[in-house]
């Protein structure tokens, strides 16, 4: 998962907005040519984990409690929006990523880490059996068979 995420922010400059931090996984692989990081992290546990981690990164990152569809930010105010493993957990994709366009720059980039749907119709029924028992409630809401892609 190491060089995922480390393909994910590489060449990555000027100020980025992560939506859905979690517990800061990435902090300490953002590029230098990064002058900030505004860090989104709705669920309070998670984002006590955040700050903690955004103490050790070369690069400043400051942690707030918006959601994904909501923002609290201007219009075109990042140059590049990450998402890693969050948007099987958000309750309206379509929001998150509208509003997640909205903050971009013109000429910004929107990137992603994200699981997808199986493609098999048996892992199909076998994600969708956990998301209709306790996966949802042992990984933060994660929907397994969501179809992000």
């Amino acid at each position: 998962m190491a060089e995922h995420r480390h393909t994910l922010l590489t060449g990555l400059t000027g100020e980025v907005i992560e939506i859905g931090t979690g517990d800061g996984v990435n902090f300490t692989r953002y590029p230098p040519t990064v002058t900030r990081v505004l860090a989104v992290e709705p669920e309070p546990h998670l984002r006590r984990l955040a700050e903690a981690a955004a103490q050790q990164a070369a690069v400043p990152i400051h942690v707030v409690t918006d959601s994904a569809e909501n923002l609290s930010v201007p219009d075109e105010s990042f140059d590049a929006a990450v998402f890693s493993f969050e948007l099987c957990t958000v309750p309206d994709l379509d929001a998150a990523l509208n509003e997640a366009l909205r903050v971009l720059r013109p000429g910004g980039q929107l990137r992603f880490l994200e699981h997808i749907r199986a493609d098999t119709s048996r892992l199909i029924r076998v994600q969708h059996l956990l998301d209709a028992t306790v996966w949802p409630l042992l990984v933060g809401g994660c929907h397994t068979g969501r179809d992000t892609q």
